[in-house]
């Protein structure tokens, strides 16, 4: 069991702040959430889930981040052991809900920095929109790592949702989404972490490669993920995919 700790006092300020705009937020989020579940989007993530993965037997999965709980709802529709741990209270409120909507069986875990997991507890971690957020990325992956068994899989999606900031005013005010009325409070929160200013998926490479691990990278994911509308709003954020295993 690890705990990241002695983060820089702006770090704690936003973790704080993000926290409060999570449950600000949960419950429009977690609508978005129920849309895709009954959506088309919903079998594209279950085949990105679950691509080359054995399911011959239930899997103990680890969904990091879970928030309202939409990977979680996939992981366990197949039949396997789920654990959703998110931060936000709000969040786990509102994945309970979806999940005893859906008649999915699912552990539920609000945790912090510290991660109440034994080394080698998973099966699979997954994880959505969530790497981007990590106040201290390199320790918190490897931890995630050590959490995996033997031929264990970590496959993580994401994009550089604030990394405008980090260049030109005018570029960003183009990158901006404007769909949220607090967008502007989770750009104040996202300057002050560290893969706001790192180039992605680049640096997913060259992390997992130094740490030794096997690992795949998938880009250019938004075509499959998005229609209509919301391929053209976040044409500007390719998604990604990483998929770790361990030996």
């Amino acid at each position: 069991m690890s705990e990241t700790t002695h983060l820089p006092r702006e770090i704690l300020a936003a973790e704080q702040e993000m926290d409060r705009y999570w449950s600000h937020r949960s419950e429009s989020y977690s609508e978005l959430n129920r849309k895709e579940l009954r959506s088309r989007q919903k079998n594209i993530w279950e085949q990105l889930l679950f691509d080359g993965v054995d399911e011959s037997r239930p899997l103990r999965i680890l969904d990091i981040g879970a928030g309202p709980g939409f990977f979680s709802i996939l992981c366990a529709g197949h039949g396997h052991m789920v654990t959703a741990a998110d931060m936000n209270a709000e969040m786990i409120r509102q994945a309970r809900a979806n999940a005893a909507a859906a008649g999915a069986d699912i552990e539920f875990v609000q945790v912090g920095h510290v991660l109440p997991f034994a080394p080698e507890s998973f099966d699979m971690i997954v994880s959505r929109n969530v790497t981007w957020a990590l106040p201290k990325p390199e320790e918190t992956m490897a931890l995630w790592g050590s959490l995996l068994r033997r031929g264990g899989l970590l496959r993580y999606f994401d994009a550089e949702w604030y990394n405008y900031l980090a260049g030109d005013p005018v570029c960003a005010e183009e990158m901006r989404l404007h769909d949220y009325s607090r967008a502007s409070e989770m750009e104040k929160m996202a300057f002050s972490l560290p893969m706001t200013f790192r180039r992605r998926p680049e640096w997913d490479r060259q992390f997992w490669q130094s740490a030794g691990y096997a690992f795949e990278v998938r880009e250019a994911l938004n075509s499959l993920v998005y229609d209509g509308e919301d391929r053209e709003r976040y044409r500007r954020y390719p998604l990604f995919g990483v998929s770790v295993r361990t030996k």
